[in-house]
């Protein structure tokens, strides 16, 4: 199943407050503020200086990436003595800002402690909320930034007395850095008491919990409603996921809603979590509420990643004989579609390389879907004009991010087809990487190979390779060596073909494939209880795929310096030649690489014997 992501929302605050001593807002530009740091102070890179205009913005983007900036804006003194004394013991601040960040810097509120002569980081940093921005960034909209509240009823006359704060700015802790920027509007400080008591768990979820049939393919919009009892939240832990055992947090908000964004994925059950938090504490055993997105309709018309390759030209296969595989795309995705040109009585089978990839065709537009179903899809088209021609990860509609290959096949072969063929030996390969093995196939059609010596016209043969690790039908597979003719076998004939030298260790399925006068594929397998008895039309059951296991590959001989192999010198030239050097398989010598040597480790050894009136030798290598 697809993972619930990020959810996505929207910071806003309403300050429920009292007699607030302290309600201060920074009223920028203000003198009384203070700018310190190390920081690029070019107009392109600090844009904004709160002493002189109503914004505190600094573009580290245009400060360049060997400078290292650290900046922060600083308030004058606010005694917080009178607050204290009013019993108004926690402080919260709102903002607006702009804020495009990357993982290496931070920006976050900070508070002086007066005992320590330290600035302490108020809360978590601050979130980035613009992913275009990268200049001027007071430009973009704006969103709320509500602090966490700081309660400060243990603090001493000495930390009430010389209290501040600051927002602060670094673009790396490693040092110098290249990052974005942030944009600050004035902020606003207020005081207010605690509250008594820590909230109760919020109640009247929507969806209503355990709701079905939501639409998982647009937004889903979370929200609830605040207890009536025990102590004001002032803001909402948000946990999500798939599992009720282990919910996953999300974010931390003020309102009573949350986007949760798009699911994508049907008959999905989805479980989540609210936590009303104040400065007193947070609720206790609040309700784990759940919704199950809707059924999936059997075809999937949603496309996470839109259109692949793009352009409106779409697709025209090249050869419509029935046979040939046409590539519409090798770096295709999941819940992706491409454009294909069709012809209105054709027929055509639209294949994923990932086998189990589920297929929908569509010739509105996405509206609707006139053929679906798991690789290979076949259908006869109605329409003379452009199909989307969709993958996805099952029936549910999941999305992914690896490549895969759309191709589609179009036209009818030709009705011949052979009587017999099979796979006939051997049922199991096992080679070291690089090196291979002989598969046998037989094929039999009445009045040909009966009755001709030889290879007779009409016949091809190839031995496929399945995907690593995929024991899957062979007419999935898009790996095909051709096959030559071996002997006659009786009424049969035998073709033969290697395989194995190119690929990396693991295990793989072959089987054989056939066609007669340009027909249809068939394919041959192995009987599965019975080897000896040769084999049949592959079936999956009786009779199955051969099974390859390549090896990896053993250290050649000369993989040590006491085995280095001899290069024979031509003394008349000074030449010598070795054509069958590999380090396919080699060792670590333990012998330091030069700097020059491109090799890595898995090193290999030469000798021979430079001639006494040789003062330099060139040596060149092309190893496998």
């Amino acid at each position: 199943m697809k993972k619930i992501y990020l959810f996505l929302f929207t910071l806003l605050f309403a300050w429920q407050g009292y007699s607030q001593v302290i309600n201060q807002n920074a009223a920028w530009p203000n003198a009384s503020w203070t700018v310190t740091g190390s920081y690029n102070s070019g107009p392109l890179a600090f844009e904004a200086n709160p002493l002189t205009s109503s914004n505190f913005a600094f573009d580290d983007d245009d400060a360049g990436n060997t400078s290292d900036d650290q900046i922060a804006a600083e308030s004058p003194v606010i005694n917080l003595t009178a607050a204290f004394n009013a019993g108004e013991k926690q402080l919260r601040v709102t903002t607006q800002y702009v804020f495009r960040t990357l993982s290496a810097n931070i920006l976050r509120l900070e508070y002086w402690n007066a005992d320590t002569n330290q600035w302490v980081a108020w809360g978590t940093d601050i979130p980035g909320n613009n992913t275009v921005v990268n200049n001027e960034f007071c430009t973009p909209a704006k969103t709320t930034f509500t602090s966490t509240e700081l309660n400060f009823s243990s603090f001493t006359p000495t930390q009430l007395a010389g209290f501040k704060y600051r927002i602060y700015f670094n673009d790396s802790v490693a040092g110098s850095a290249w990052v974005w920027g942030f944009c600050f509007d004035s902020p606003t400080i207020v005081s207010s008491t605690p509250p008594a008591s820590a909230p109760d768990c919020p109640i009247n979820p929507s969806p209503a919990n355990a709701a079905t049939g939501i639409n998982g393919f647009g937004d889903v919009i979370l929200s609830w409603d605040m207890a009536t009892t025990g102590g004001e939240p002032t803001s909402y832990d948000v946990y999500g996921g798939i599992d009720p055992m282990d919910l996953t947090f999300f974010d931390n908000v003020t309102e009573t809603t949350i986007n949760a964004g798009a699911i994508e994925a049907y008959d999905l059950t989805v479980y989540w979590q609210v936590i009303a938090k104040n400065s007193a504490g947070e609720a206790i055993g609040c309700a784990i509420w759940s919704f199950t997105t809707e059924s999936s309709p059997g075809y999937c018309l949603n496309d996470e990643y839109g259109q692949w390759p793009t352009g409106a030209a779409g697709y025209t296969p090249n050869i419509c004989d029935g046979l040939t595989v046409n590539n519409v795309t090798t770096g295709g995705f999941a819940s992706e579609y491409s454009l294909v040109n069709v012809t209105a009585g054709e027929t055509y089978i639209f294949r994923s390389s990932v086998v189990t990839d589920f297929i929908t065709i569509s010739s509105d537009g996405g509206l609707t879907a006139v053929a679906f179903g798991t690789s290979p899809l076949t259908w006869v088209s109605n329409v003379t004009g452009q199909v989307r021609f969709y993958t996805h990860v099952s029936s549910n509609c999941e999305s992914s991010n690896s490549n895969r290959t759309r191709s589609v096949i179009c036209g009818v072969p030709p009705a011949d087809s052979p009587d017999f063929v099979s796979l006939q030996w051997p049922p199991n390969l096992d080679v070291f990487q690089g090196n291979s093995g002989t598969v046998y196939g037989r094929i039999y059609e009445a009045g040909l190979t009966d009755t001709t010596t030889g290879q007779p016209a009409g016949i091809l043969a190839w031995v496929g390779i399945s995907p690593e690790g995929q024991n899957s039908n062979p007419n999935t597979w898009n790996t095909w060596v051709p096959a030559t003719f071996n002997v006659d076998a009786g009424n049969d004939d035998e073709y033969q073909a290697n395989i194995g030298a190119n690929l990396v260790p693991g295990t793989y399925y072959y089987a054989t494939r056939f066609n007669l006068n340009g027909g249809a594929y068939v394919y041959g397998g192995i009987n599965a209880s019975n080897p000896n008895n040769g084999g049949n039309f592959w079936d999956g059951t009786a009779f199955v795929s051969g099974v390859l296991v390549v090896n990896p590959p053993l250290p050649p001989a000369n993989d040590e310096c006491i085995d280095a192999t001899v290069i024979q010198l031509d003394e008349a030239t000074c030449n010598g030649t070795n054509t069958n050097g590999t380090n396919l398989g080699a060792t670590d010598s333990g012998v330091e690489a030069a700097a020059c040597f491109e090799y890595g480790e898995n090193d290999v050894w030469f000798s021979f014997t430079v001639p006494s009136n040789v003062a330099t030798v060139d040596i060149s290598t092309d190893f496998l």
